[in-house]
């Protein structure tokens, strides 16, 4: 049978990208991925070698059907605000190298990075209201596809508690 929940698990044939469970021990239950695969990686050579079995067992690929739409459109503005920041911090970071030359310039890119920062941070906040909205409302059901596909599961509602 071949395997599409668990990444952390042998002939992992699923996404690599997507929502996931508990990919860190502590909080919160789901979460964006680039590349589940890497935090895989991560688990294996540099967790603590007591705890590896226990938090790759937890990590489940999250279908779209379980993903709450709020969650994922404020995510969604949430990186894009952060792309913006971080474009708006690069251009600063290269304003700044040059500001004995173009100080005037370093001032402008200056005032747009913390706008950009402000806004990101305000994305930031409302995907934490909307994750936090869906949890009071949803997580149950999330919760409820995790022990279905986590036999034992040792999330206590904040963490993967290992011992």
């Amino acid at each position: 049978m071949t395997n599409r929940l668990y990444p952390g698990k042998p002939n992992y044939r699923g996404p690599k990208s997507g929502y996931f469970t508990l990919l860190h021990h502590e909080g919160p239950l789901m979460e964006w991925s680039a590349n589940v695969m890497e935090r895989v990686a991560y688990i294996k050579t540099d967790k603590h070698s007591d705890e590896r079995p226990l938090r790759l067992r937890h990590i489940v690929f999250v279908p779209k059907k379980m993903q709450p739409q709020a969650v994922r459109d404020a995510y969604a503005k949430w990186q894009d605000a952060y792309a913006k920041s971080q474009d708006a911090d690069a251009k600063w970071q290269d304003a700044y190298a040059k500001s004995q030359d173009a100080y005037a310039k370093w001032r402008d890119v200056c005032a747009k990075w913390r706008d950009a920062y402000a806004k990101w941070r305000d994305a930031y906040a409302k995907w934490r209201d909307a994750y936090a909205k869906w949890q009071d409302a949803d997580a149950q059901k999330l919760l409820a596809y995790l022990h279905k596909h986590v036999k034992n599961c040792k999330w206590n509602g904040k963490e993967i508690v290992f011992k």
